[in-house]
């Protein structure tokens, strides 16, 4: 029997907790097709425990069987070509790029950021799971042009942040992922003076630690049947990330002429 009607006709027994789970798989089957129970547990805040157990009310072993099932199943179904899948991302990431260059690049609140960047002594740069390799590479970005920046790559380095001060930029790439909460308690042990400017990049409109922020960037939220989890929070902030670089390297090209 298919999965997906595997699913539906179990659908009536399912627990809430599993029928929690059910949406999710429902909502981002790319995930369940591709990635790890740990990696899914993360990304949507559930227990690795209750989405084995949902693999097993229908029959598997364990996520692995499950994950195996749900990649014969989409093997099988011809109702996407692999033409169209491919013409259908390249679709979705063009949308991305352009709804960020035209709606969010021109913001005073992008502006600030970038002025902000060029007269800072030091640029610290932070996300985690899917933010964590824009928030790299435009700290990368940055060293290649000669301005002095540090990417964080875990909430434990966030404690060594004892240097910054109110002459730094802290840059954070994140949607809702609390882990943040690390650098805010530390920011509530530093004098005023000792405060660096603070920018939250986020697919999140209302974001827990956005008040905590001294400037709020918020990208477009695009959803797609293709790849959703990843377009939420990976490539719109990739794509952010990219058009400052270029934004940047535009603005010192005309501070040197």
């Amino acid at each position: 029997m298919n999965i997906w009607n595997k699913m539906e006709q179990q659908k009536a027994d399912f627990t809430p907790k599993e029928m929690e789970i059910y949406n999710l798989v429902q909502k981002d089957p790319y995930a369940f097709t591709t990635s790890t129970a740990m990696n899914i547990a993360k990304t949507y805040t559930v227990s690795q425990s209750a989405i084995s157990r949902f693999c097993q009310k229908l029959g598997f072993n364990g996520f692995a069987d499950f994950r195996l099932s749900m990649m014969i199943s989409s093997a099988k179904d011809n109702s996407k070509t692999k033409e169209e899948f491919n013409r259908n991302f390249s679709d979705a990431l063009c949308t991305v790029i352009t709804q960020i260059a035209d709606n969010v690049m021109p913001l005073e609140s992008v502006r600030d950021l970038v002025s902000h960047i060029l007269a800072s002594r030091t640029i610290y740069t932070s996300g985690y799971g899917a933010s964590s390799m824009p928030a790299e590479y435009f700290a990368f970005k940055m060293m290649l042009m000669n301005i002095r920046a540090h990417h964080i790559p875990s909430s434990r380095e966030m404690e060594t942040l004892h240097i910054i001060n109110n002459k730094d930029t802290v840059i954070l790439f994140s949607n809702s992922n609390p882990s943040h909460a690390d650098f805010f308690s530390l920011i509530k042990e530093l004098l005023p003076e000792q405060k660096p400017y603070i920018v939250l990049i986020t697919g999140t409109a209302k974001h827990p630690f956005a008040k905590k922020c001294d400037n709020v960037i918020t990208l477009p939220k695009l959803s797609s049947s293709i790849y959703p989890t990843m377009l939420d929070s990976g490539v719109a902030a990739m794509d952010f990330a990219q058009l400052m670089t270029v934004r940047i390297a535009e603005q010192l090209q005309a501070m040197d002429s």
